[in-house]
């Protein structure tokens, strides 16, 4: 068969059958832990704030956040790495300065990707010279697509438990904290803003849902 035939053939045998038992592992893990899942989001976000924290009192100076974002490393991700920098910037962003940084890696996605990935680079050596690593790549990443949706899905369920603590309620910050979900030095998504305003309305939701669980 010609390299085109072949990677028709490898997509059909051998990366959707794969992708389709990846999927159901994923979302079945999920379904079943997520308040877990939601736990672990809110506890890299606590982790980072504690090494702002650090930071703030060893340099002395008046560090304030402005942007908290968790950025994708797919460079990191292909190399079977922990996938995800959460990081914490001044009001310069990208042009500014990093104050703190932190990885977060849930082991419960990325394991099975990490699995798939070597499951479908394994099965393209069956082609001898029709199917690359590159071409393997290529397809890892547009499956990737759509797990980058689903945590961003994840991180905006778990801004009520990133709201409930206490490392949230003293981030130092002026004006206004923007918290932020994508790639690394890409494209990303707003979650939320935290502000004055905001956090008034989060604790008045705050006080009648504490009042309805009596």
């Amino acid at each position: 068969m010609n390299t085109a035939e072949a990677l028709d053939y490898y997509l059909a045998k051998d990366v959707l059958p794969a992708a389709k038992a990846l999927y159901r592992q994923i979302m079945d893990y999920f379904i079943k832990h997520k308040q877990g899942v939601l736990s672990e989001f809110a506890a890299g976000f606590r982790r980072c704030c504690t090494f702002l924290q650090e930071q703030r009192a060893q340099s002395n100076e008046h560090i304030n956040a402005s942007y908290i974002q968790y950025s994708l490393l797919l460079s990191q991700v292909l190399l079977s790495r922990p996938a995800y920098l959460i990081e914490a910037f001044d009001d310069g962003y990208y042009l500014g300065k990093q104050l703190a940084a932190v990885t977060y890696h849930p082991y419960w996605l990325f394991d099975p990707l990490f699995a798939f990935y070597e499951q479908i680079k394994q099965a393209a050596k069956k082609y001898v010279q029709k199917i690359s690593l590159l071409e393997v790549e290529r397809i890892f990443l547009i499956e990737l697509k759509q797990y980058e949706k689903l945590m961003a899905f994840i991180a905006k369920e778990a801004i009520e438990a990133i709201l409930d603590t206490p490392e949230y309620e003293h981030l130092p910050y002026e004006g206004e904290v923007q918290f932020r979900i994508g790639v690394f030095r890409g494209e990303t998504e707003l979650l939320f803003i935290k502000n004055e305003k905001n956090d008034a309305v989060w604790r008045e939701i705050h006080a009648i849902l504490s009042h309805q669980t009596r």
